[in-house]
């Protein structure tokens, strides 16, 4: 690899670890693989602040009462300082610019956006609907993005289907050119809802809101439907991101995959990536293709480790206070890495009140919970507010105090209320 490499980052959102060893054995197999990967959380919008950032969200106030990026140097802005093109693609609508993730990019596209419906009127026939989109779009500001957006989704005036988006996202992805290129891609056809294409289903498809189901001592839906469902999206997942990691390790020099958080499938009675933090929702894949190796490490690395790797590959600067090492290196000696909760979201407190869940409850599930992973093993907090140990460590609840005494947590910041059509996508995507 040399000077200024093309560099793509593929977040597979929701992609639990071992289900991914179990369908990606085409990608695990070869490349770097890291078998011992974590996320810095138990959902996305902590997970990509610190992927962005290259520190913890409780250190810039990013968390469950406050999504927005507050860091002054993104990941984006670096690439772009030292030159790069930078370009981002999302599926996911809490990845998006109404929460300051397209800092630093030139060109930041969102898969979700819907505002091109707001110049159809349906309650004409065919043709007139047809005619009518097009005056309309012509006369927006945004003419151009309106009509290739619905272009993209054949004029049909429908949902965009977040669960099929990747084969959208991968007519998008931009010629690497002249100048190095740093493309982020957020895929999310294993998040719920999961409803793979039908060629895929093994059963019906499935949906899952994570806050019912904690408040509710259980998912809506049949739990073995639940399980079925996601297991048939990652086999989807699987298929359709062979071609495109194909076309990627084609055109860029380094391609890292890796996962944000997993999903709780029944696993301690949890669903889906509610504030705990149980390995099958904070253990990731992560992956590299590029660097000319076939091997896996076992070391315990995170995502933190991900946004040092790419700045060392660009070779641009990196900020002081930011926490990590570049996988590059042996990772020798012992790794002590944080996991965090903030605690629920204004949106999930706001249920918790209307199923009338009793106040202490609430207050016991909406508590900060922190977790520790080593070389041997692997402490959290859990909702009782005990100390629970997977593998050997000494000392575990000593090493995790002393852990966070070293990290300057920061409050989060009051939040703007989201926008209605971000707000409908997030309860289409079970986070209210």
């Amino acid at each position: 690899m040399g000077k200024d490499p093309d560099i793509a980052l593929v977040v597979l959102d929701t992609l639990r670890k071992d289900y991914f060893e179990e369908e990606f054995e085409w990608l695990h197999s070869t490349g770097t693989y890291f078998d011992n990967g974590w996320s810095t959380s138990h959902w996305t919008i902590p997970a990509h602040a610190s992927l962005f950032s290259g520190r913890y969200a409780c250190e810039i106030g990013t968390g469950a009462k406050n999504r927005r990026l507050t860091v002054k140097k993104t990941l984006g802005e670096l690439l772009s300082n030292a030159g790069y093109r930078t370009m981002a693609i999302t599926a996911n609508p809490t990845v998006s610019p109404e929460f300051n993730y397209n800092s630093g990019f030139d060109r930041f596209d969102s898969l979700f956006s819907r505002s091109w419906k707001q110049y159809v009127n349906p309650g004409l026939p065919s043709p007139l609907k047809y005619l009518f989109f097009v005056t309309r779009s012509l006369q927006s500001d945004s003419s151009l993005e309106t009509l290739r957006s619905a272009y993209e989704h054949k004029i049909k005036f429908d949902e965009v289907d977040l669960a099929n988006g990747a084969k959208q996202a991968h007519t998008r992805f931009p010629q690497t050119d002249k100048e190095p290129t740093f493309l982020f891609v957020n895929l999310m056809e294993v998040h719920s809802p999961y409803k793979p294409p039908q060629g895929y289903r093994t059963g019906p498809a499935a949906r899952l809101t994570a806050t019912q189901a904690l408040l509710k001592d259980g998912p809506e839906q049949d739990g073995d439907r639940i399980i079925n469902a996601y297991s048939d999206s990652v086999s989807y997942l699987s298929d359709v991101y062979n071609e495109i990691h194909s076309d990627l390790c084609r055109d860029y020099d380094l391609v890292i995959t890796i996962s944000d958080h997993g999903e709780a499938l029944g696993e301690g009675d949890y669903w889906g990536h509610p504030p705990v933090l149980t390995p099958e929702i904070t253990r990731v894949p992560i992956h590299i293709a590029g660097t000319n190796e076939n091997k896996t490490v076992s070391t315990p690395v995170n995502l933190l480790d991900v946004f040092q790797t790419i700045c060392d590959a660009a070779e641009t600067s990196i900020p002081s206070n930011s926490h990590g090492t570049s996988l590059f290196n042996s990772h020798a000696g012992s790794r002590s890495l944080l996991v965090e909760s903030s605690g629920m979201t204004e949106r999930a407190l706001e249920i918790a009140k209307n199923l009338d869940v009793p106040e202490k409850e609430v207050a016991r599930l909406d508590n900060p919970r922190y977790g520790l992973v080593t070389d041997s093993g692997y402490a959290f907090e859990t909702i009782a507010g005990d100390l629970y140990t997977i593998g050997s460590i000494d000392n575990a609840q000593n090493r995790l105090e002393t852990k966070l005494d070293k990290i300057e947590m920061v409050d989060a910041e009051e939040s703007s209320s989201p926008s209605k059509e971000l707000l409908d996508h997030l309860q289409d995507l079970g986070y209210a």
